[in-house]
Order: C-alpha cells, then structure tokens, then sequence
C-alpha cells in the first residue's frame, strides 16, 4: 500500500523486506520452540536439513525482493543463502563438514574467476576470506579428514593468488600470503597429530 497507493517506493521495500525478515524468524522462532517437532528443530537431530530449508527460504524471499526491486545488493543475500543451502543440505545428507566447504570453495573459486556474472563475482570475492577463516577453524578442530581440508585449501589458496596476482587486488596481495601460512601451518600440525 505504502509503495503503491502512497507512492512512497522506499518505504514499500523497507516493508516488504521487513516482512521477509519477520517470516524468516518466525520459522527460525519455530525451530527453536520445535513447533514441526523434534527431529526438524534447531536441537534435534534434523537440524541440519531444518538450517537449510530455513536458507532456501530466506533466498527465494530474496530471489522475489530482487525481481521486484532490482537491487544488485539483495543479490548477496540471494548467493549467500545459496551457499549456505549447499553447505548444510550436504551435512543433511550425512557428510562431513570438510567435504561442505570443498563444495562451497570450488563454487566460490568458479565465481571469482567467471567475471561474466559481475554479482557474483563480487560476491565470491567478498565470501572466499570468510571461508578461509571457516576453514581454518575447521581444521583446528582435529574432527575432519585432513585430505579434504587440504584440496580446499589449495582451492582456496590458487583462486586468491589468481585475485592478487593476475587481477591486482590490493586486500588479496594481503590476505593471499596470510591464508596460506596460517592454514598450511594447521594442515602440517594436524598431519602430524593424526
């Protein structure tokens, strides 16, 4: 009514995406309470599966705020939901949390280098530093196998020395190096404690 009615377009999208968000926490409220029971709750044994539905629907929600309002930003929100989607339908399925960021790093390393979806470019620029962390402290954890660990961080590595070296990135000439010593050094005490 805001944005149609009263011509007031900002004030449209500020409803419309804070009526997302409500239903968004309403089924995050719902898992919480275990309203769809205990084995598809936050605490049960679902939880997982019930993680990313709740992702799926925060991206269709964000797939539908993006076609109405065309904003490149609401995008992020769409691909980080996607990403966290892959991430935790992989656990759901029974899989271990280093073969989720393997799948998620080879498609974040496929987006930085395809320039052709400019958004998602950006994006897989801004999430791989995130997944390096992810992968780091899932490596110190000790749980994982190591050899998943380790093709992920060569993913990882090649796709930020490809950003600072051929693209000229001035964060990844930083963070490049960074990443590299620190997760190597987890993978080689890791190798060595196993």
């Amino acid at each position: 009514m805001a944005e149609q009615k009263l011509s007031l377009k900002v004030s449209g999208m500020m409803y419309y995406m804070l009526s997302n968000v409500l239903l968004a926490v309403s089924i995050l409220a719902a898992g919480y309470f275990e309203i769809f029971g205990n084995w598809f709750s936050l605490n049960g044994a679902g939880s997982n599966l019930f993680v990313a539905v709740l992702w799926a629907v925060i991206g269709v929600l964000s797939g539908l705020a993006y076609t109405k309002y065309k904003n490149k930003r609401i995008l992020y929100l769409m691909y980080l939901s996607l990403m966290s989607v892959i991430y935790f339908g992989v656990l759901a399925i029974g899989l271990t949390c280093d073969f989720s960021i393997l799948i998620v790093s080879v498609i974040l390393a496929i987006g930085a280098l395809y320039k052709k979806t400019d958004v998602f470019y950006k994006f897989s620029k801004i999430a791989l530093p995130v997944l390096a962390v992810i992968l780091f402290g899932n490596i110190i954890k000790l749980e994982d196998n190591t050899i998943i660990s380790l093709i992920s961080f060569i993913v990882l590595s090649v796709t930020q020395y490809y950003l600072a070296m051929v693209e000229n990135n001035e964060f990844y000439k930083v963070f490049a190096p960074l990443s590299t010593v620190i997760n190597a050094t987890a993978i080689s005490l890791i190798g060595e404690t196993k």
